[in-house]
């Protein structure tokens, strides 16, 4: 069981609000403060903005609300140590936070809040989440911006334990550092090209499988920039054959510990309910790849890369399958699998929730699995948003104003203006350094 912390046990706190992109925006407050008042003002737009900080301009309810402060209320069940910003004397920890107006009403552009508002929809249904994340990342060195060496560069074979040579030491540190702050890294390995890896998490209940994705994504950063190396959770970093994905991993028991997508009777042994589920996410698909692939950066993988999934449909172990299902004895797992790794765990849960229970509470009909005439994963940011911005029900899910704000943000701070280097004369090296400078270091 991990410890249960308290204020009193930190000397300095991080007080953490996570934005439409999975950024920690946030304050750091030192103990004796936090002792005289938990809750801290902040402004309202922090969980709306850009990765290089840009705003929803065309979002009045936003920009034209003189950008007041709310509310910041810690969530302290999820107080952690981060043990890679502590040192002797002196304890750094973490909260995770959610924000009220100044009237008690709840901010409604937080991933996180909107996030829990799902888990609580499925759990008024009877159904308890289980879920776990895979997440793959890419580790390097960089001069003037650019990518110039790898973590065991030399070394690398694809997929074999030869590529950790030399590496180890530092994973073991990195999994112990964030074990240690409450993430549990069940296994890592290299990737299939130098500099890629990947790190699957332990199952957990509700909405902490996201929290441990967001802690890993972030701690990774921090532990290994001690080691001298960058982590960039960008899709395709430019120059590289890498394609880094996410897999979000799911099932859901009922009231008495039943696992609510395995029937013995049925030949595959899936439930109705899966089927349900399943259809609600292919119904979906555009919408769900809009907040599972949130950068332009993103589509180079579901392009390029042959396992990626490439149309929008199910399968039983397969990879290549937007929507992969498990079985094991009498459990069911399903695997959504569009997610890139730049996408933000909170909006991955949400949007794979709400487009199961829809599913379900519309009694879809499942299609036939894998086929060859099914529709296409969207090829572009430009078009997942479409699909988006005409999904009511992911709508609903994430709040009409996040919604708004998501659009307008990746819409004019990424789709625009990558189309505005469309006539330049050095298109490619201009692409690449906004796409540097939008996601390399920033996601």
């Amino acid at each position: 069981m991990s410890k249960q912390w308290t204020i009193d046990d930190f000397d300095l706190l991080q007080y953490i609000l996570v934005d439409l992109n999975g950024i920690p925006r946030g304050k750091l407050i030192p103990r004796t403060v936090a002792r005289r008042c938990l809750s801290w003002e902040f402004p309202t737009i922090c969980h709306v903005m850009g990765s290089s900080a840009d705003l929803p301009r065309h979002v009045n309810e936003i920009f034209g609300s003189n950008f007041g402060n709310g509310l910041v209320v810690p969530d302290l069940d999820t107080l952690a140590e981060l043990p890679w910003a502590s040192r002797p004397g002196c304890r750094v920890g973490q909260v995770l936070c959610h924000m009220l107006y100044e009237d008690g009403r709840t901010e409604p552009t937080s991933p996180r809040n909107n996030a829990m508002r799902q888990i609580k929809k499925l759990e008024l249904l009877g159904f308890k989440l289980r879920s776990s994340m895979t997440l793959q990342f890419t580790v390097f060195k960089s001069e003037d911006g650019q990518i110039v060496s790898f973590l065991g560069g030399n070394n690398h074979q694809s997929i074999t334990t030869y590529s950790n040579i030399g590496v180890e030491n530092i994973m073991l540190d990195a999994c112990e550092q964030l074990r240690l702050a409450g993430v549990s890294v069940e296994t890592w390995t290299s990737g299939v090209m130098p500099g890629s890896y990947e790190m699957s998490l332990g199952v957990s209940d509700g909405v902490k499988a996201a929290d441990a994705a967001f802690r890993l994504k972030h701690g990774l950063k921090a532990v290994m920039a001690k080691h001298g190396y960058q982590v960039t959770f960008m899709t395709h970093p430019c120059g590289t054959d890498i394609y880094s994905g996410c897999t979000f991993r799911f099932t859901a028991h009922n009231a008495i510990g039943g696992n609510i997508f395995h029937d013995e009777t049925a030949g595959d042994k899936l439930s109705a309910l899966a089927r349900h589920w399943m259809s609600g996410m292919l119904q979906h698909g555009a919408g769900l790849t809009a907040l599972c692939c949130p950068t332009v950066n993103c589509y180079s993988r579901l392009v390029l890369d042959v396992t990626a999934p490439k149309h929008v449909t199910w399968d039983v172990d397969n990879l290549s399958a937007c929507v992969n299902v498990k079985v094991i004895g009498n459990d069911v797992w399903i695997e959504n699998r569009i997610p890139s790794s730049a996408s933000n765990p909170y909006l991955v849960l949400l949007a794979t929730i709400a487009a199961g229970i829809d599913g379900i509470e519309q009694n879809m009909m499942c299609p036939d699995k894998f086929r060859s005439d099914a529709l296409k994963v969207p090829q572009s940011l430009e078009d997942a948003l479409v699909g988006l911005q005409t999904d009511k029900v992911l709508e609903d899910a994430l709040m009409s104003l996040l919604l708004k704000a998501f659009l307008d943000i990746k819409s004019c701070s990424e789709v625009e203006k990558f189309k505005e280097l469309e006539t330049s004369d050095d298109k490619s090296e201009k692409t690449r350094q906004l796409e540097d400078h939008l996601y390399l270091s920033r996601i």
